[in-house]
């Protein structure tokens, strides 16, 4: 996943930016939720 390479685990924020699937991996790489389910 790209979300990797330039997303800071300190700005989950920045997920909001992603596209639904990116977001998605994002979550999980993070081993968090979404805070906002769509």
């Amino acid at each position: 996943s790209s979300a990797q390479s330039f997303l800071p685990a300190s700005s989950p924020v920045e997920i909001r930016h992603f596209e639904a699937e990116d977001e998605a991996s994002a979550w999980e790489w993070l081993g968090a939720r979404p805070l906002a389910p769509r």
